[in-house]
């Protein structure tokens, strides 16, 4: 995650479709009283598309503020990071300077009411998991009247009873086939013998944006028989049908591009491409066939400056595969959580002088 005043992310999800209608809704909650400070937050389930809606929003109001504040994945970032690192980003653009040092949470909101005190902000914070953390990042804080905050969460727990609230559901059967076509046509019709196996792989998607557009790069110029036994994979289990489709697009990839995605989940998102093209070309791997591959199987993407990106339902699954759920840490491909880490290595201190 890194600060996003000038230079907004592509949203991860694609496009949404019917995504107009969405922001005309959002925009009546955020227009509404404009001389009050509003906090606006996003629900709904992973990979539906709240990110690319809070994007948008974001970028219509841009102009209007002095104060901006682009936060991204903020779950993820504190656990990798740290709340502090989290509360630094946004003093330092509220302050509109380099980036501040912050000693520990409860020192970061206080520098961070100092900094916002009296000023008309814009604020997205991404991916908020956490009442607490949303405390320490905007809890007591005195806006100048016209303030926007606007968050996006998976958790309605989150919901507090002065926030104004947007459910995006799942997107219907008719847009869910327009985004499939999109992806796996080039928004053309179907031909005629594909034409009933796009609706039913749609029908099984429930209105998933994400899983959409998994499923038609994944499908995209295969022989029907391909589409036939994909359709038959997700139908024996119909309630995990991202799992699925995930785990489908992740088999179809050979064992060097298994191993270089399952590295940018746990390590290298975020890094500028350059930098873990050279790392992977060290290893003798095949980086760019590799990269254009997940790159068409919409796995990975890239950002405006070259960084390496992924959705985070995406990141969350492959990480699930370096780490299945009966296995214990030292047994595992890949460590990436820090506290994990630093576990294993007391440990493996603990055996060396035991030896």
């Amino acid at each position: 995650m890194r600060r996003q005043q000038h230079n907004f992310p592509a949203p991860l999800s694609v496009d949404l479709v019917g995504i107009d209608h969405h922001v005309v809704e959002v925009m009546k909650l955020v227009d509404r009283d404009p001389f009050e400070t509003r906090t606006i937050v996003i629900y709904g389930i992973g990979g539906i598309g709240k990110t690319t809606l809070a994007t948008v929003i974001y970028k219509k109001l841009y102009d209007k503020f002095k104060s901006c504040s682009f936060l991204k994945d903020i779950r993820e970032t504190i656990k990798s990071k740290g709340l502090e690192h989290v509360q630094s980003l946004l003093i330092s653009d509220m302050a509109e300077s380099s980036d501040c040092w912050v000693p520990n949470p409860e020192r970061g909101i206080g520098m961070i009411r100092f900094g916002c005190e009296k000023k008309k902000v814009l604020i997205l914070l991404d991916d908020v998991d956490c009442q607490d953390h949303l405390d320490k990042m905007i809890g007591g804080c005195a806006f100048k009247s016209g303030s926007r905050i606007i968050i996006t969460c998976r958790d309605k727990a989150l919901l507090k009873s002065e926030y104004q609230s947007y459910e995006l559901k799942k997107i219907s059967y008719e847009a869910s086939l327009i985004l499939f076509n999109k992806y796996a046509f080039d928004g053309a019709q179907p031909p005629r013998e594909l034409a009933a196996l796009s609706s039913a792989i749609v029908d099984t998607a429930k209105g998933l944006p994400l899983a959409l557009v998994i499923a038609s790069s994944l499908l995209k110029g295969k022989h029907i028989n391909i589409w036939m036994e994909t359709l038959e994979k997700l139908r024996k289990v119909p309630n995990k049908y991202v799992q699925k489709m995930l785990r489908i697009g992740y088999d179809s990839l050979g064992y060097e591009e298994q191993q270089m995605f399952l590295n940018k989940a746990c390590f290298f998102i975020g890094f500028d491409k350059r930098i873990v093209y050279y790392l992977w070309e060290d290893l003798q791997l095949c980086v760019a066939s590799g990269l254009d591959r997940m790159v068409e199987l919409s796995l990975i993407q890239y950002g405006e400056e070259n960084e390496l990106r992924m959705h985070d339902q995406l990141r969350d699954l492959r990480r699930a595969l370096a780490r299945p759920v009966d296995k214990k840490p030292w047994d595992c491909s890949r460590l990436w959580d820090a506290e994990a880490i630093t576990v294993q290595l007391s440990k493996a201190t603990m055996m060396s002088v035991d030896t």
